[in-house]
């Protein structure tokens, strides 16, 4: 029985960045951009890592690139303010899944000056545990880092479902058994994991809720002017109104104390009369 969601950062809860964070680098250094591109990746998997600092990973490329530091505090942090662009109907999706009652879970490869960004945006809020890369010193398609998250969310990792826009990590996943989904879009990632939490389309299911919610609200609301006063008095009325009239016309003494008669059995048909209720509900169990 899957009992978690697992979701991964950039490619599926933001567009992906690391394109658009090589881009935003390269103008600021006034470099080419496949020049940054291959200088980066010399120490990228360290700085994802937390084995190096970020002046350390700019000094790695800046050597690289026979360039100067950058002159800002973190090139990498404004380069994730700048670019950085959450996908709203994934974050939908989570809350969707917590209404559902599924715990949540954070697991990303990323870097210090990204974690301050995430802490600052509260995104902590939509997650039940997390799991960075740079904190643990331990990144994925490392086993450790998947029997991590699920330690810290107390499931077994059969028992959750993870998603990533990399292949590789979704092996990573599966050889610790978890379940794992490609990010493809967010509707082929919604599809896919309905199938395997075997559950309808939950918008479909709020949709319904919600239809279920205004009928049953229009069904107590008959049922309340059914048992009204307003409607009572309004039919004993016309009621007495009418018997009036008839027993008048046909010559009927006291034609307006008789009226009472029908006005009070109408009356008295409408009482619940809960003593002979009960009598009638016990005979018939």
């Amino acid at each position: 029985m899957i009992k978690a969601v697992i979701f991964d950062w950039g490619g599926v809860l933001i567009d992906e960045t690391l394109g658009k964070m090589d881009k935003y680098c390269a103008d600021v250094l006034d470099v080419k951009v496949e020049n940054y591109n291959v200088a980066r990746q010399k120490g990228f998997d360290d700085f994802a890592r937390g084995d190096i600092t970020e002046y350390e990973f700019w000094q790695i490329v800046c050597s690289e690139l026979d360039i100067d530091m950058p002159s800002v505090d973190s090139l990498w942090g404004d380069a994730v303010e700048e670019v950085f662009n959450e996908k709203v109907e994934m974050f939908e999706l989570i809350e969707r899944l917590k209404e559902q009652g599924y715990k949540i879970g954070f697991l990303s490869n990323t870097e210090m000056p990204a974690v301050e960004y995430w802490k600052k945006n509260n995104y902590e809020k939509y997650f039940d545990e997390k799991v960075f890369s740079c904190v643990e010193r331990i990144a994925k398609p490392d086993r450790e880092i998947y029997q991590m998250i699920c330690n810290r969310m107390d499931i077994l990792p059969e028992e959750s479902v993870f998603i990533d826009d990399k292949s590789e990590f979704i092996d990573g996943a599966k050889s610790v058994g978890m379940k794992g989904i490609i990010f493809e879009n967010s509707e082929q990632v919604k599809n896919d994991l309905y199938k395997i939490l075997n559950i309808k389309n939950m918008d479909n299911i709020q949709e319904q809720l919600a239809d279920v919610q205004e009928r049953n609200e229009r069904v107590e609301l008959n049922k309340a002017w059914e048992t009204s006063f307003m409607r009572r008095g309004f039919i004993a009325g016309v009621t007495y109104l009418i018997a009036v009239w008839f027993m008048w016309s046909i010559g009927v003494d006291d034609a307006y104390l008789n009226a009472l008669v029908p006005t009070g059995g109408y009356l008295l048909s409408t009482l619940s009369l809960p003593f002979i209720k009960r009598y009638w509900i016990r005979n018939k169990q």
